[in-house]
């Protein structure tokens, strides 16, 4: 794909509605495929832990990567610094396009790296710091339940709590085990979204060969410890970031930041967090809203994972090894969850 041939998605479309090109933005890690691309004329920053020349040599045998070389825009900030840093670093450079990291641009957009965020509560409090008033933050989020992350547990708001008193830099390497022990895609090798997803077809990578063995766990320990290993490092869907972020709003970690919007689209929820003028978490999260959201993250998420379950018959898989073969009789359970479901719905 040349760079000339780019046009604007309506995925691109719907993220980016908030924004003009004239505005002064930052784009976190776009790749190759950029929301708000300079070669559409706008005034955005691209942050990224890697120059362009960096990405085209990491994956230059990589042949979709490379189709879409065009569309790879020159890094302006390359860091691994947490945001805020990365900005001030940069406002210091001859001929840098803001002055300090504070209220310096317009818009930040994420897409798709807000899960490999290692604090994702410093990542927000960095954002709220450097959008000026009615600014944006929008990110794109992928639906834990709708990919490869389908198997594991939700994140919770503590989980975040200590990762931000932890200072993390970098995916542990709990983090890096849970993403690639528990990566699943379909026996038919097929990657896993909204319209692919089923239940009864997916299996897991198991970290090297479909294993999991002493060796493979050192090795990757040995790469985690060595470099940067990129994981997802948290889960979400529409809801319990929601809930995750009113906490967190509760508890003084945020205090700009508002939830303006939650648009779900496919695999993915595109969240919209506009940056008021004045410090707004000064209301309680009571018992019965996070309540609310509790019981909605839980309906969505068990609705998701069993939505081509059929709890009347057992469906045997022939070209899935003996292990898994245990797994199929869930008819049991399967129906335990789907009343769990039924009453908890009931009393929304």
């Amino acid at each position: 794909m040349k760079a000339d041939d780019y046009t604007a998605s309506p995925r691109a479309m719907l993220i980016r509605k908030y924004f003009t090109p004239s505005q002064m933005g930052a784009e976190i890690g776009p790749f190759h495929s950029p929301i708000c691309p300079k070669q559409e004329g706008y005034n955005c920053l691209v942050v990224d832990a890697f120059s362009r020349y960096q990405l085209l040599k990491n994956y230059s045998n990589d042949p979709y990567v490379m189709d879409r070389a065009d569309c790879i825009e020159e890094v302006d900030i390359v860091s691994t610094q947490p945001l805020g840093e990365a900005l001030a670093t940069y406002a210091h450079q001859p001929n840098a396009k803001i002055s300090s990291a504070e209220a310096c641009i317009e818009y930040i957009v994420s897409s798709h790296n807000f899960e490999h965020q290692p604090n994702p509560i410093r990542f927000l409090q960095d954002a709220e710091k450097a959008i000026q008033p009615g600014g944006h933050l929008v990110m794109a989020i992928p639906i834990a339940s709708r990919c490869f992350d389908c198997f594991q547990p939700l994140s919770r708001t503590g989980e975040l709590i200590d990762a931000y008193y932890q200072q993390k830099t970098k995916p542990s390497i709990g983090n890096i085990f849970d993403h690639q022990a528990s990566s699943a895609k379909l026996i038919s090798d097929q990657t896993i979204n909204d319209l692919t997803y089923d239940f009864n077809q997916i299996i897991v990578h198991a970290l090297q060969n479909g294993f999991i063995d002493k060796s493979a766990y050192l090795s990757m320990k040995q790469s985690a410890e060595d470099s940067y290993i990129d994981s997802h490092c948290w889960r979400y869907n529409p809801h319990q970031f929601e809930l995750i972020f009113s906490d967190l709003k509760a508890c003084g970690f945020i205090e700009y930041l508002t939830m303006h919007e939650i648009v779900t689209n496919g695999s993915e929820f595109i969240v919209y967090l506009k940056r008021s003028g004045y410090n707004n978490n000064e209301l309680s999260l009571s018992a019965a809203m996070r309540t609310e959201f509790m019981k909605k993250s839980l309906v969505f998420q068990f609705e998701d994972l069993l939505q081509n379950v059929n709890v009347n018959s057992t469906q045997q898989t022939s070209n899935v090894s003996t292990a898994t073969d245990e797994l199929t009789d869930h008819t049991s359970w399967t129906a335990k969850i789907k009343s769990i479901i039924k009453i908890l719905r009931d009393k929304q």
